[in-house]
């Protein structure tokens, strides 16, 4: 499935728990991070990157979702296509059942 210029793979069903999962990898990362989400309950999410102020510095994925677990990859850009300085980063899962935010490193 594409997004908004972005691939995304439902990842193996797994059991899904109440509450969905967040993890991305690398941690610190260089040239790119891949994400894994579970969205336990259909319907709108969103996963953003967040600069430390909480300001949106991308949008990965927005828009309606079925029940799953999913993988993406990010390209380490904001929403320019200029790709982000070393520092800490949020990356933060919006969905029906609540928000959930990893810190993430760019070396």
């Amino acid at each position: 499935v594409t997004i908004a210029g972005f691939d995304v793979m439902a990842a193996d069903t797994m059991r899904l728990t109440s509450r969905g999962d967040l993890f991305q990898y690398p941690n610190p990362f260089g040239d790119s991070l891949t994400a894994s989400f579970a969205i336990p309950f259909g319907g709108p999410a969103s996963l953003r990157v967040l600069d430390r102020s909480g300001a949106t510095v991308r949008i990965l994925l927005e828009g309606t979702f079925s029940p799953g677990r999913y993988n993406m990859t990010w390209d380490g850009t904001d929403a320019h296509g200029a790709h982000v300085a070393p520092g800490f980063y949020w990356l933060s899962l919006q969905e029906p059942a609540g928000t959930r935010d990893q810190l993430l490193f760019r070396r």
